[in-house]
């Protein structure tokens, strides 16, 4: 018998995660803050989970920049939206 997965498991993973490979600017910002208002979605936050404890020294350095892009989003979102905490965003 197969395991049955409720619908929202099924959505595409992309549809629900900012692309932070680029910085994270005031423009892009204001095109998610146009995009949630005009579709009514809201963000309730942004999440960065990854191995920071690697002992590879330079993957460390790449992964703390990447963390870093994750905190100018959200203080970018921030400043339009009174409040934002931490959605999950895996690299």
């Amino acid at each position: 018998m197969g395991r049955t997965w409720p619908a929202a498991a099924m959505l595409d993973p992309v549809a629900n995660t900012l692309d932070l490979r680029a910085p994270f600017d005031a423009k892009r910002a204001a095109r998610v803050e146009s995009a949630m208002r005009s579709t009514g979605v809201s963000l309730s936050d942004l999440g960065y989970f990854d191995n920071m404890l690697t002992a590879d020294a330079a993957a460390r350095r790449k992964k703390h920049a990447f963390m870093l892009r994750v905190f100018d989003a959200a203080t970018l979102l921030a400043r339009a939206r009174s409040a934002v905490s931490w959605v999950a965003i895996s690299s």
